[in-house]
């Protein structure tokens, strides 16, 4: 009699591997469907796009806010690599939910103001007008802006990206 359990053992590893790659893929596919829905909101998906007010590319980014986060590439360097753009999103989302943490615990999947929070709303408005104005949006301490400098308020961004996966970003 032979003995196939060393084939068994192999199919079930496979299996495990086959759904990690798979939840990766899933992941990678719902972070680019959050990237791309803000890109179009913040630039109609430009990446060579600099509003009136300064910002840069797809995710319209004040320059100070891409030094703070160790971005030393030029204006034009900048602008003409995505791959640096969403490198830059990728790390203030990350920035961000660490500043948020006990706000995304505390509100993830509930209503507030009338409006279905969860991470990824937060994480956008943390976006639009920094972890300052989602703090103030929640406390209503008067503390920080929730406008932008288009009279977007940060309840907006909160509401328009909830909804999406995201919370495996750390």
């Amino acid at each position: 009699m032979y003995d196939f359990s060393w084939f068994y053992i192999t199919i079930d590893s496979l299996k495990m591997d086959y759904d990690s790659l798979s939840k990766e893929y899933e992941q990678v596919l719902e972070i680019d469907r959050f990237l791309g829905s803000i890109a179009l909101r913040e630039s109609s998906g430009d990446q060579w796009n600099v509003n009136q007010y300064g910002m840069l590319g797809l995710y319209q980014f004040d320059p100070k806010t891409l030094t703070y986060l160790g971005i030393k590439e030029t204006k034009s360097n900048y602008l003409n690599d995505i791959g640096a753009q969403n490198f830059a999103m990728i790390k203030y989302l990350k920035y961000n939910k660490k500043k948020l943490n006990k706000y995304i615990e505390r509100y993830d999947g509930k209503t507030h103001k009338g409006i279905y929070v969860t991470t990824s709303g937060i994480l956008a408005g943390a976006h639009l007008m920094g972890a300052g104005g989602v703090m103030d949006f929640f406390d209503d301490s008067g503390r920080y802006k929730q406008y932008d400098g288009n009279d977007v308020h940060v309840s907006e961004y909160i509401a328009q990206f909830s909804g999406y996966d995201i919370e495996f970003i750390n």
